[in-house]
């Protein structure tokens, strides 16, 4: 009887183990596990220690992500390196995500905070400094390829993106603000707890252009440097 018993625990063990759900925890922790149920808040769930089935819960603000249906074992190790599982479902939480970096999203030198609604897209703002004031910018993102390490992302943002300095010529230096587009590239680590990144950006900035014609036609203004057409923004995001 004995045998039976601990034969069938085997085999529900096994079941589960290879039906099994992953929850990712903000803090870069994974919990393998079978979710139960679930709401607005809180997420329940079920999963072995010690060789037995245990039920708790956890709170939604503490999850990065879910996925569903995932294997267990030497199964999901195939499965992370492929990467390419036809059963499995991830399901990206609302996240809030903190970064800091150089370019035009970050203000100049500054800060970034995106807030993603879902895995494919996010909202952000930047806030920094450059050129001696404080700059900002805001827009949204897509993201072309989230659930790999490497994800390429697509963006459109509103804010400052050029400064035309003129030196010794009082009220005539002048701040524009319009529209950027970028594309870039994320580069994320084995735990998932930060991500740097890579952006070539295309400001759209034909005000700024004539007002620089504008100065050397009228004003006789001589500019050392013209206006870069693309710009570079490299962060860190955690």
């Amino acid at each position: 009887m004995r045998k039976f018993l601990t034969l069938l625990l085997f085999l529900v063990i096994c079941f589960n183990s290879y039906s099994q759900d992953v929850i990712h925890r903000k803090n870069g922790e994974r919990i393998d596990c079978e979710i139960q149920r679930e709401n607005d808040s809180i997420v329940y769930f079920k999963q072995i220690r010690n060789s037995y089935p245990v039920e708790t819960f956890i709170r939604r603000n503490d999850i990065r992500a879910i996925e569903y249906g995932v294997g267990s074992g030497e199964e999901q190790s195939q499965t992370d390196k492929s990467n390419n599982s036809s059963n499995r479902t991830i399901k990206e939480l609302n996240t809030i995500s903190a970064g800091f970096g150089i370019g035009l999203e970050y203000g100049g030198i500054g800060v970034n905070l995106l807030l993603s609604p879902s895995q494919y897209f996010g909202i952000f703002g930047g806030l920094g400094y450059a050129y001696g004031d404080i700059r900002y910018n805001g827009g949204a993102r897509i993201n072309i390829f989230p659930k790999s390490r490497t994800n390429l992302f697509l963006m459109g943002m509103y804010g400052y993106n050029a400064v035309v300095i003129v030196n010794n010529g009082p009220g005539l230096s002048k701040t524009f603000y319009g529209t950027t587009l970028g594309v870039g590239l994320e580069f994320r680590g084995t735990k998932r707890s930060g991500m740097w990144s890579i952006a070539v950006l295309f400001p759209i900035r034909e005000e700024a252009y004539d007002y620089i014609k504008y100065l050397e036609d009228e004003k006789d203004v001589e500019f050392e440097n013209d206006l870069f057409p693309v710009g570079i923004s490299i962060g860190y995001r955690f």
